[in-house]
């Protein structure tokens, strides 16, 4: 599940849960007019380690790819 909610310079707050096979993840991101990665949070091991130097972790792509979705089929109705 997640959340998009507009701020007030363009940008998107993208919220949601991800649940893995042991554990649910809260992964947050902040994308900009671009859609660029202004910051992003996650509770897992990939994100604690290594911040957003190696790219953003999968849950934060899960819910990215979930906004994506939701985004072509409002555009296709």
């Amino acid at each position: 599940k997640f959340s998009a909610q507009t701020l007030g310079d363009l940008s998107m707050e993208l919220k949601g849960t991800v649940k893995g096979k042991k554990k649910t993840f809260n992964p947050l991101m902040i994308i900009d007019g671009d859609e660029r990665i202004k910051t992003a949070h996650c509770d897992c091991s990939f994100y604690i380690e290594n911040k957003l130097y190696k790219g953003p972790c999968e849950h934060m792509l899960a819910i990215r790819q979930a906004f994506n979705k939701t985004r072509i089929q409002t555009v296709q109705q």
